[in-house]
């Protein structure tokens, strides 16, 4: 459940998200009371438009259909087909500019991608799901929002995703909850610094690779803010992303200090779970001089993210890196179901560890590894 909100009972969703919503309404509100609210619509299988009215004069409206997200649209620039297609790397910046260029009031941008063999319809059908849910998420990036909800107002199109809404819901509110821990702990003078080595590494072309280059001129967060073209939730949302890869670092670093819960404790019983093997595994394989098996285990875990963000990243000694640590509490303090889903992300991690582990090391020394792991298991109450 959201934080600061309190779960409606069967009879108050009724009364709230039934008999209300059958006409015009509107109202504001924090945005753990909206998402509760979208989920009373889920439960009830209301059908209408929800719109929301951010700074700027900017508005973004979620449509439902039985209480299902089926579509979204908003009025920023930022969440034009085009602009999420770049930021989520399946165009380059030239074919950006090159197709932009084109769109008339009656040639649309994804058109214009499959005349020129860039998108397939399947393609054009996939991007169009990760534009819907880039403008769910973004929603939830906000502390409080203005919204006017209509009955039986329905979109253009229906996009079918393949998860629920309320997964879909929780997923982004969560998100919304890390990019509020880490927004609040920078400033306007928080220094930006690049990491060795990784302009060799930043991807030529990839929006990434554009924001690396940016913030790194900038050298400050203020100063990247003021230059950049995006808005500030999608620079921050940028400058996130470019920390969490490791190209850039800051100064002083960005410390989450929030309350523990359960759902954060579970994890975290996980995490420290992940750490003990690890470091069991590092002992056993620098014994037999064996060199870590680092790339395998960092393709795993990047294979265990979501395809529109990094959340469970390592370092070269297969460690989770601090701000992977702190972007997998974030998601889970607030959620029992990001708590159950990055739960079984570190175990998926922990059984993966031990098999390459196994596969390089002597008998004895597996033996060894499963014996203590076993231990371990026991005294954390782990299977």
């Amino acid at each position: 459940m959201a934080e600061g909100a309190v779960r409606l009972t069967d009879n108050e969703l009724s009364k709230n998200s039934s008999s209300e919503i059958t006409k015009e309404g509107m109202g504001r509100c924090s945005i753990s009371l909206f998402t509760d609210f979208l989920f009373g619509l889920n439960k009830r299988q209301w059908s209408g438009g929800i719109t929301v009215e951010l700074s700027d004069s900017v508005k973004k409206t979620l449509y439902m259909r039985n209480g299902e997200l089926v579509f979204a649209t908003s009025s920023l620039i930022d969440d034009r087909l085009g602009e999420v297609a770049y930021r989520r790397g399946l165009i380059s910046l030239e074919q950006l500019f090159d197709t932009s260029v084109k769109v008339e009031a009656n040639v649309k941008f994804g058109q214009l991608l499959m005349e020129n063999q860039v998108f397939t319809k399947t393609d054009l059908w996939e991007a169009l799901k990760v534009q819907i849910l880039e403008i769910i998420k973004s929603i939830m990036l906000e502390d409080t929002l203005f919204f006017e909800v209509q009955s039986e107002v329905g979109p253009g199109s229906i996009i079918m995703f393949d998860d629920e809404t309320s997964t879909l819901l929780d997923r982004a509110y969560s998100f919304g909850c890390m990019y509020r821990d880490f927004s609040a702990g920078v400033t306007s003078v928080t220094k930006i610094k690049e990491n060795e080595g990784a302009s060799t590494s930043v991807p030529d072309g990839h929006f990434l690779g554009d924001m690396f280059k940016s913030m790194v001129e900038a050298g400050s967060v203020g100063a990247f803010l003021q230059s950049s073209r995006l808005s500030r939730p999608y620079s921050l949302l940028a400058l996130m992303d470019v920390v969490h890869y490791g190209y850039c670092n800051l100064d002083p670093e960005v410390k989450l200090s929030f309350d523990a819960t359960p759902q954060s404790d579970a994890v975290l019983s996980k995490i420290n779970f992940y750490a003990q093997v690890l470091e069991l595994v590092n002992k056993l394989l620098d014994e037999e001089k064996i060199q870590f098996p680092s790339q395998d285990l960092s393709l795993f875990a990047h294979n265990l993210n979501s395809p529109t963000f990094l959340s469970i990243f390592l370092d070269d000694r297969g460690r989770l890196a601090p701000n992977s640590v702190n972007c997998i509490l974030s998601q889970s303090r607030l959620s029992i179901r990001q708590s159950e889903y990055f739960a079984r992300c570190i175990e998926s991690l922990i059984h993966f560890l031990i098999q390459i582990s196994s596969d390089v090391l002597p008998s004895k020394s597996v033996d060894r590894l499963r014996r203590d792991v076993q231990k371990f298991a026991s005294s954390n109450e782990w299977v």
